[in-house]
């Protein structure tokens, strides 16, 4: 008779590092007596492993073929101008991440202090570098290029295998492994992983392995932009083919949970279960976000935490500063200053408006430490423009601000901006106007006190990943047959990855061929090396139509 744990695998797009949902969900699980594996995404093509804590991490890169396939069928190329020129923009840009690569790791090897030594050293090196870097910006300019020659289509005609082969590529690398790790209950994350899942969980069921499904919906994927009208339509034709197969739906918000039974036409809408914070955890050892930018007590500082996507209407904070002089802005995210791109043009428009001085980055921290590091702001701020899929789910970040006391600062988004005025934890300004926030800000500034004593001990509760989770525990309890038997000692929260663990109850994958590069954002410290970040250049060879669809899950969950 078998004692082992019963098997758990949660399945997601993105890298797991950074994805709170997926990892709070695979230590609540472990928490309970399952044998967690977390199965991500790896751009190297291999099976890194390390640990969570007792779950399992294992990442697995994907293939090429099917996008390949669909590329040579409708790209027109464009031959580099002389030999040893980059074939195309995509070889240009992977090629700028391993030169950036290669730069800071020489770097970082250097000597940290100022001597004499240490300066000759990073001038050697500099001197060293120049020719790669001049190679490379030559071969840039002579790179090929690709022109989409895909015939026009109507989004009613759209079919995700078809029109976004990349699903096939996830399915092709993510499936064969979920079958051999044969787990007990398989929880699939983003839209790739419902056809991946339903691929794996046939295959098991076939083979006489019973295995329950549950699948998690972060977002209305009809409501977000997905790059383009034909790649977004293709998105909803892959969730519309296999939404009623899961035994079990889970999404981030009661709002997207109706929209959902609305559009597929459910039986019932998918359960909710809040991508919300930790609670009574230790924080002791938890930094402080005022000390990591060096701005001293009683400066009015406001606080955004995650992506700097232009939707989120960081501009419009920022060009309120200007009529907020002794008011600073920090901006936590995994983005680095000198990477080209959103957060790099929002800090060159603070310059503009004299305003830099008062605009800080700061570094993301472990997800049990998140709350108490944004802790020593003022005020959180979540300004969002008005678009779709933000106005019916209540943001990560806010929870994760009201556990650190701060009161909100929201646009009039539906969903933030009722619970906003519902519950009296904030204030609301008219999306996209400065003038509007500043006034919000000024309000808020002048009673933090009130707004802060409206943060209770009840709605931290409810709005707390341990309240939130028992609907999910129920939920692999009711599909999957089984109520393990939880640990005695149970796993602490504060856990971050770590290469050592326990012995590894998994077994080894087939290694993925043709594995994808990994899509890295350029940290070159260098501000003068722009020639070598990625511009967010289209990779024609996977996506001809010219439009770069998200493969990776989102960074905020819910």
């Amino acid at each position: 008779m078998s004692t082992r744990k019963p098997r758990l695998v949660i399945v997601v797009q993105s890298k797991i590092t950074g994805d709170s949902r997926v990892q709070k969900a695979a230590l609540s699980a472990a928490r309970a007596g399952w044998e967690v594996a977390l199965l991500g995404f790896d751009g190297i093509g291999g099976e890194p492993r390390s640990w969570l804590g007792p779950v399992r991490v294992i990442r697995r890169g994907i293939g090429t073929a099917h996008r390949d396939a669909y590329a040579a069928r409708w790209l027109e190329i464009r031959e580099p101008l002389f030999p040893g020129a980059y074939r195309h923009w995509s070889e240009r840009a992977n090629a700028g991440r391993r030169l950036s690569r290669r730069i800071r790791r020489e770097r970082n090897q250097l000597p940290q202090d100022g001597g004499i030594t240490a300066i000759l050293r990073r001038s050697l090196l500099e001197a060293r570098l120049v020719a790669p870097r001049l190679t490379h910006k030559v071969r840039s300019w002579g790179a090929g290029s690709h022109h989409s020659a895909l015939p026009v289509k109507a989004a009613d005609e759209v079919t995700w295998r078809e029109d976004l082969p990349a699903f096939l590529d996830w399915r092709d690398a993510f499936a064969p492994a979920l079958v051999t790790l044969a787990p007990d209950l398989i929880h699939s994350n983003d839209p790739a992983m419902i056809g991946v899942a339903h691929e794996a969980v046939s295959a098991l069921r076939a083979r006489g392995h019973a295995v329950g499904w549950i699948h998690d919906l972060h977002e209305h994927v009809s409501a977000v932009d997905w790059g383009s009208e034909r790649i977004t339509a293709a998105y909803v034709d892959h969730e519309r083919e296999y939404i009623q197969a899961p035994d079990a739906l889970v999404t981030v918000s009661p709002e997207i949970a109706l929209m959902l039974a609305d559009e597929y036409g459910l039986d019932e809408p998918p359960a909710v279960v809040r991508n919300a914070p930790l609670a009574d955890v230790s924080v002791e050892d938890a930094p402080s976000l005022r000390e990591r930018i060096g701005l001293a007590a009683g400066v009015p500082l406001i606080v955004s935490s995650g992506s700097v996507d232009p939707r989120r209407g960081l501009h419009t904070v920022v060009e309120a500063l200007a009529t907020l002089p002794d008011v600073h802005l920090a901006i936590v995210t995994r983005e680095p200053e000198t990477s080209a791109g959103p957060l790099r043009d929002l800090l060159k428009s603070a310059a503009a408006l004299g305003v830099r001085g008062r605009v800080h980055t700061a570094p993301y921290v472990p997800t049990f430490q998140i709350s108490a590091y944004l802790s020593s702001a003022d005020i959180g701020v979540f300004a969002g423009i008005h678009y779709p899929n933000y106005e019916a789910s209540l943001p990560t970040k806010l929870t994760e601000y009201l556990h650190g006391g701060l009161p909100l600062l929201v646009s009039d988004l539906a969903t933030p901006s009722a619970f906003v005025r519902e519950h009296g934890v904030g204030e609301v300004f008219i999306a996209e106007d400065a003038a509007d926030l500043s006034r919000a800000v000024s309000a808020l500034l002048a009673d933090l006190a009130t707004y802060r004593a409206a943060i209770t001990g009840p709605l931290l509760e409810e709005l707390s990943w341990q309240h939130q989770a028992t609907t999910l525990l129920d939920l692999y309890t009711s599909v999957s047959g089984i109520e393990p038997e939880a640990p005695t000692d149970p796993t602490p929260w504060e856990v971050s990855e770590s290469d050592t663990g326990a012995l590894d109850p998994w077994p080894a994958l087939e290694p993925v061929h043709d594995p994808q590069p990994a899509s890295e954002t350029v940290d070159d410290p260098d501000p003068d090396a722009d020639e070598i970040d990625a511009d967010d250049e289209v990779d024609a060879l996977r996506h001809p139509e010219g439009a770069q669809p998200r493969l990776e899950a989102v960074e905020d969950r819910g």
